[in-house]
This record gives C-alpha cells, sequence and structure tokens, in this order.
C-alpha cells in the first residue's frame, strides 16, 4: 500500500514565493518539491540541513549529535566558523 499524503498550508510574503518560484523554475522543481526535499533532509538528517543552519555554534552543536564523534583537524576541536 502507497503512503499517504498531507497538505502542508505554508504563509510567506508574497514576492519571497514569486521570487522563489522563478528560480526553482529555472534549475527544475516546483515549489512544493523544494518543500518536500528539504523536509526529508531534516528527517534524515535530525535538524536543519547544514547550509541552511546561519549560526555556526548551532550546527557545531548539531553536527556533534548527528556524528556521535568530535571532528577534528591537526588534532583541535573544528568549528565551522574558522577559516
Amino acid at each position: 500500500m502507497g503512503s499517504q499524503t498531507s497538505m502542508l498550508h505554508v504563509r510567506v510574503d508574497g514576492a519571497l514565493k514569486a521570487d522563489a518560484m522563478e528560480t526553482l523554475a529555472s534549475v527544475g522543481p516546483a515549489v512544493s518539491d523544494a518543500v518536500r526535499i528539504m523536509l526529508t533532509r531534516v528527517v534524515k538528517e535530525g535538524g536543519l540541513p547544514p547550509r541552511l543552519t546561519v549560526d555556526p555554534k548551532a550546527y557545531n552543536a548539531w553536527s556533534a549529535r548527528r556524528y556521535r564523534r568530535p571532528w577534528t583537524t591537526r588534532g583541535q576541536p573544528y568549528h565551522i566558523d574558522r577559516p
């Protein structure tokens, strides 16, 4: 048996919606497909995908939970706000 779908209603600024639709039209997916892709990644990755997280500390906390081990560079903890 196939999975059931449900409707998701999202309120966004009209200009943002129009700009997103125009941008997505040039690369392929519809807005609904883009939302579905993002929600799938949220579930699979246990949070916002790294590029959507703007706070480096939040990303570092997410990655520590996600990978359950510290990332290191030359023996030092890795932080995304470092060059």
